[in-house]
């Protein structure tokens, strides 16, 4: 296990292999996976995998990246051979064992370079040192934003869905958001004062999972946060928008479903038919504007009105 960080951060990254080609960088949650150190340690991490889709090292062959992780996948000949990053291949010794670093080595310190380098858009940190157990210091907690190390965006391929700003309407009627009252004791607060404070937060989609299109939204004010239900509903309907524990979520389908429903957008989240189906991607900005239930009949007849918000909303 490699440690990139820096002691008094409660976030850090971890490098570990991952069978003899492949190495996994994940994000130390510490005390709590809601610490703003854990977010900005996140938005870093997405910004070292933005850097990859605008200039990958041949010798990395794919990424997967998840949640809180990326895992790269690498051509373990080529890094013999031509050392990594390329042009690198004359032998680098370690100080105290007087050997050449192995592929797995090289390419750990390639990423601690990255992450931990003042001078690279992947991070903001102190400068990284060399292999072992040692660490590269980072930015502190709070300090990076994924607008702050984000490359340029016109280096992202034309592959890349682009991070867009997506305005989402919900109504908050009774009957469409069965447990806004709920909510609304659980934080001391009047339904009304729920809706605005809801409404008046930016949200990260944090991870598309759970149902296709399943948008999971870090930014919920810390007030509203909510546990789960004990006994899940089997029918939450589509459209629905719902908090879970300190997320928020919104239902893209008819599916059984324990999170809090305090309202409902008339939007469709997912169509198969389109090229890519899911409206909401990893990386979006989401506001919610609150309607009232005529708007919300309205924009119901046309659902697929969401795509054209994304296309308009793109940052």
């Amino acid at each position: 296990m490699r440690a990139v960080g820096q002691e008094e951060h409660a976030a850090e990254f971890e490098l570990y292999p991952l069978g003899e080609a492949a190495v996994v960088i994940r994000v130390n949650p510490g005390p709590s996976p809601t610490s703003t150190g854990f977010d900005a340690s996140r938005a870093r991490l997405a910004a070292f995998v933005r850097l990859l889709e605008k200039e990958r090292p041949p010798a990395i062959t794919e990424w997967v990246q998840t949640y809180a992780t990326v895992t790269l996948f690498y051509d373990v000949w080529s890094v013999y051979r031509d050392g990594f990053p390329p042009g690198t291949a004359e032998p680098v010794y370690d100080t105290s064992e007087r050997r050449e670093r192995t592929p797995y080595e090289q390419v750990c310190a390639w990423i601690e370079r990255l992450l931990g380098s003042r001078e690279h858009p992947a991070g903001a940190g102190a400068d990284a040192v060399g292999c072992g157990a040692r660490q590269a210091g980072l930015a502190a907690a709070g300090g990076a934003t994924a607008e702050a190390v984000a490359p340029e965006e016109e280096a992202i391929p034309a592959t890349h869905v682009a991070p867009a700003a997506v305005e989402i309407p919900v109504c908050f009627a009774d009957d469409l958001g069965a447990d806004l009252r709920e909510v609304a004791d659980r934080a001391g607060m009047s339904p009304g004062e729920v809706i605005r404070l809801f409404c008046s937060a930016d949200y990260e989609v944090q991870l598309i999972g759970f149902l296709p299109g399943f948008p999971y939204l870090g930014g919920l004010p810390a007030k509203l946060a909510h546990p789960r239900k004990a006994v899940p509903r089997q029918k939450v309907p589509a459209g629905s928008v719902a908090i879970g524990g300190v997320q928020a979520g919104i239902y893209p389908m008819e599916a059984p479903g324990g999170w809090q429903l305090i309202g409902r957008t008339p939007y469709a989240l997912f169509d198969a038919e389109r090229e890519r189906p899911s409206l909401l991607q990893a990386g979006d900005r989401v506001r919610f504007v609150p309607v009232d239930r005529a708007q919300y009949d309205e924009l119901a007849r046309d659902p697929a009105a969401g795509w054209l918000t994304r296309e308009e909303g793109r940052s």
